[in-house]
């Protein structure tokens, strides 16, 4: 899911850790595209190059970008799995190295096939989070799939 990751120096990293930016790697944080893009507008970081270039280049991030800012607004941390195509969000008031992740979210178009739903919802279980997917239109809407057993 992540193409690169961005680099933050050593002055922001303790104030982005604190509000739920980034991945730490070896004492180093590093932001997704997104991440990025959404603290440089919200004024944590500074304009530059590289918030031009992702800016040009954003199309392919658009519907990732407008559910993070909503989730963000709405007061929840999110962040971007290295390795899958799922979102990991936390609850509001999140709190480094206590909190522990609520939903797993995923982007997905308005034609959802089964059995990617049921592979999501496998993973969602085994995790023991619940599954989200979120579908990006007009509007964004969030849809909470859950396996549970009717007795």
């Amino acid at each position: 899911m992540i193409d690169y990751l961005i680099a933050i120096n050593d002055n922001l990293k303790d104030k982005l850790i604190n509000l739920g930016f980034g991945i730490e790697i070896e004492n180093n944080l590093f932001l997704h595209p997104v991440e990025y893009v959404y603290a440089v507008e919200e004024g944590y970081i500074e304009k530059d190059n590289v918030y031009e270039e992702l800016k040009s280049n954003f199309s392919r991030f658009f519907k990732l970008y407008v559910v993070f800012k909503d989730l963000r607004k709405k007061g929840y941390v999110i962040r971007f799995s290295v390795d899958g195509p799922f979102i990991r969000v936390y609850r509001k008031g999140y709190r480094k190295g206590e909190d522990r992740t609520l939903y797993l979210l995923k982007i997905v178009d308005s034609n959802i096939n089964v059995s990617s739903l049921l592979e999501d919802l496998y993973v969602a279980n085994k995790m023991r989070k619940e599954l989200v997917y979120a579908i990006v239109g007009d509007s964004i809407k969030y849809i909470t799939i859950t396996n549970r057993n009717f007795n």
